[in-house]
């Protein structure tokens, strides 16, 4: 249960702890919040510290989607895992009406929901690559075994991305995560995680990308400089590569790790959430702040969310059939 509760409220502090400073530059984090950057959850937008961007209120649908699918397929012996993740994903669409829930919304995600289209590892919706395609995919891996986690995040992310650089990346930060749930440290989650990402065609840039934030994690460099060389550009590969050298930089620190996550030029709610999650499974939920768990925005909903899926994808209960009801 640790592991699945520092994932997902791993995940939602990194993010909360880089929206903030979503859209500064290092000279305007620095010169707002001194000399080490943001370090505490702070207010942004009018929002209280502690309020999750859009990156959370997609993972959560994911959760929900692929507990939807299992439930499904407990209780009528069928469904569809991509249908309900995309039905997850108009439920989103929904509130997007409600300003108090429209929290950084990326234009990719947001405008392909509303045009209609669907994409597909097969037919592709468009040609983008943008990073607020991969962190959703996050809870795949708490739901699904290795091997199968990289595809079904790769075909959520297609849903509205259909670069390969895009839905490879979300596929691997699924299988990433399974991985470490199963048991394996983060280098052997990674190995194993190329190896995977390697048999898709089109996997140069991503795979490229994560090589390098593997060797600049073991060499003794500027930090802040490695991180710019992994790119600050808001791509899919440039956001996953900082989450992993992040997370490798700094394996048994969690708060270390996400504060270096987030205090950059790119994208610091998609890094700082991977981040999170990814040392958040490893280490548990025991290495996060309480204060962090306390001030973040549906803490009791993370924690329900987390408890569920460890139910039933770990010991196999069912959970609550109305609370997860396919209508």
């Amino acid at each position: 249960m640790c592991k699945y509760k520092g994932c997902l409220f791993g995940f939602a502090a990194g993010d909360a702890l880089g929206a903030p400073v979503e859209f500064l530059s290092d000279k305007e984090i620095h010169k707002n919040y001194g000399e080490t950057g943001i370090t505490h959850f702070e207010g942004w937008s009018g929002y209280p510290a502690g309020t999750f961007t859009v990156e959370t209120q997609l993972a959560i649908a994911t959760a929900q989607g692929c507990i939807k699918a299992y439930q499904d397929y407990l209780y009528r012996g069928t469904g569809n895992s991509v249908d309900m993740i995309y039905d997850q994903y108009l439920r989103w669409l929904k509130t997007q009406t409600d300003p108090a829930q429209v929290r950084y919304p990326k234009f990719t995600t947001f405008n392909i929901l509303k045009s209609g289209k669907r994409g597909s590892l097969d037919v592709r919706v468009n040609n983008e690559k943008s990073s607020d395609s991969i962190s959703r995919a996050v809870p795949v891996g708490l739901a699904f075994p290795p091997t199968v986690a990289f595809r079904e995040g790769a075909e959520y992310c297609a849903l509205t991305h259909g670069n390969p650089t895009a839905y490879l990346s979300a596929g691997f930060v699924a299988e990433f995560i399974a991985y470490i749930i199963d048991g394996k440290n983060l280098h052997e989650a990674v190995e194993l995680c190329m190896y995977q990402l390697s048999s898709y065609e089109e996997h140069e840039e991503t795979m490229d990308k994560i090589n390098q934030a593997v060797t600049l994690s073991t060499v003794d460099t500027d930090i802040q400089h490695s991180i710019q060389s992994l790119g600050q550009e808001w791509k899919a590969d440039e956001s996953l590569a900082i989450g992993i050298y992040c997370a490798l930089k700094f394996p048994e620190n969690f708060v270390q790790g996400v504060i270096t996550a987030v205090n950059h030029s790119g994208d610091s709610c998609v890094s700082g959430a991977i981040t999170g999650a990814i040392l958040g499974s490893y280490l548990g939920s025991q290495v996060i702040p309480v204060e962090w768990m306390q001030k973040l925005e549906r803490s009791h909903k993370i924690y329900e969310l987390a408890d569920d899926m460890y139910r039933l994808f770990q010991n196999g209960e069912k959970v609550s059939y109305m609370k997860y009801r396919m209508d």
